[in-house]
């Protein structure tokens, strides 16, 4: 099941951002909000690559059109997670079995509302069953109408434990210090 929680205007990143899970998407979330001070959302231009180097990688940028959105680019390691090249494609022929609705519906409701949205759930990708968790913010050009949808997309093996029979999610995410973590993320293994 999927939380999507958008965001208030007075307030651009709290509520979401404690909805958020993953560090990196709440990463990308915060870097949005420095660039939207007073404003419902930053003008496109602002969002600047060079600043978020290791966040492209998760990072998707999709146009708003008549028909809904159409991805611009998702970074390499969501779309090594998810298997096929996006680039070009509706939004809507983005197919993640059962999370395929909230990922359209969090995509409705950034384009709607013009705030920030989130989701997750888990995404069975051939035999494999993981983690996948999405969070969508609202970019301008005219300073009003929502024009391009930035944000992440982070898909992880979710493991069975041998002896307890726990799930564990894979995170190899950066940690403050800019190396790779590369383990069990704790939180979600203690649970």
């Amino acid at each position: 099941m999927s939380d999507l929680i958008p965001a208030e205007p007075s307030i651009p990143a709290e509520p979401i951002g404690d909805a958020v899970q993953s560090a990196r998407l709440r990463a990308l979330l915060r870097y949005w909000a420095e660039k939207s001070p007073g404003r419902a959302m930053p003008f496109r231009h602002q969002i600047e690559p060079t600043e978020i180097p290791r966040l492209l990688p998760i990072a998707l940028l999709a146009d708003v059109t008549h028909a809904g959105a159409r991805m611009r680019l998702l970074g390499s390691e969501a779309t090594a997670a998810y298997g096929k090249e996006t680039r070009g494609a509706q939004v809507a022929e983005i197919q993640f079995g059962d999370f395929t609705v909230p990922w359209l519906d969090a995509f409705f409701r950034v384009i709607q509302s013009g705030k920030p949205a989130c989701a997750a759930g888990t995404y069975r990708r051939g035999n494999e069953l993981c983690r996948i968790e999405t969070v969508l913010m609202p970019l301008t050009e005219d300073g009003s109408s929502v024009n391009q949808i930035f944000g992440g997309l982070l898909i992880r093996p979710i493991l069975r434990g041998r002896a307890s029979g726990q799930d564990r999610t894979l995170d190899f995410s950066r940690n403050s210090a800019g190396t790779m973590s590369g383990g069990v993320d704790s939180k979600r293994a203690s649970t």
